[in-house]
């Protein structure tokens, strides 16, 4: 592991939640800005052991921009666990509840994502 700058540098071959995370974060930064917040961090940077889901705080988005985002993970393969159509996710999102995103067709691993707080 290496250090430049503001980027952490790893030195290690890709494992299958690795390129999950990659896939789905790919599409999630085209949309909004975001955290991920969960024990994948520590397993990134070294710690042996397991999880099933990525934690992650994206910003706020209205509902348009929400539906460009759901829109785009539902082409590329994901879907929600939660609900089965984009208002309704867009629903729970906005009353507080988090969400669960994964590869079609399975369950595990999956991303919980939840709106970062709103104080307004």
């Amino acid at each position: 592991m290496e250090l430049k700058g503001r980027y952490i540098i790893l030195d290690r071959e890709l494992n299958e939640l690795d390129i999950f995370a990659l896939d789905f974060l790919e599409i999630l930064k085209k949309h909004t800005l975001y955290v991920v917040i969960s024990g994948y961090i520590s397993i990134l940077l070294g710690r042996t052991r397991a999880t099933e889901d990525i934690d992650v705080y994206i910003n706020f988005l209205s509902k348009e921009v929400f539906l460009q985002l759901y829109n785009e993970l539902d082409m590329q393969g994901f879907w929600c666990l939660n609900a089965e159509n984009a208002d309704e996710v867009y629903s729970y999102l906005y009353d507080g509840l988090a969400v669960r995103f994964s590869r079609k067709g399975n369950s595990i691993p999956n991303f919980e994502v939840k709106f970062i707080r709103r104080f307004y």
